[in-house]
């Protein structure tokens, strides 16, 4: 593999690993790939996601985050469809940028979640090709 771009609580917002190497760039904060997220705003993180569903970070827990899930919570749902979008940019970024092998996401999330579509986010998003190819 001569690339792989890791995204989640591995990497602390993401990171660039190629030739075998995390790729630091020239001071150290090359691919950040967090910060094309911007702050001031919803992002894909547990303290944004105990503040959308109302309750303390401290409660997020697999169990709790799986049995909303199972049970088709509305909050839950919207926040996935609506952070799953928000990363569509910068995976679509990450790929038009480093074209890498491939693309890990992980973190704290129930498997369910991730299966559910949470990253399936549109790496076309800055296809300069319309839908559907030339």
């Amino acid at each position: 593999m001569d690339s792989l771009v890791t995204f989640g609580k591995l990497t602390r917002g993401g990171g660039l690993v190629t030739k075998d190497a995390v790729f630091r760039g020239a001071f150290n904060q090359a691919s950040n790939i967090g910060a094309l997220i911007p702050e001031t705003g919803p992002r894909p993180n547990l303290s944004d996601l105990a503040r959308h569903l109302g309750c303390r970070l401290d409660e997020l827990s697999e169990d709790f985050l799986s049995a909303l899930f199972q049970g088709g919570d509305a909050r839950l749902i919207d926040w996935i469809d609506d952070r799953g979008e928000r990363l569509s940019k910068p995976l679509a970024t990450v790929v038009q940028l480093f074209n890498p092998d491939a693309i890990v996401v992980g973190g704290f999330f129930p498997r369910a979640i991730y299966r559910s579509g949470f990253v399936s986010a549109s790496i076309s998003a800055l296809s300069m090709w319309p839908a559907g190819g030339r």
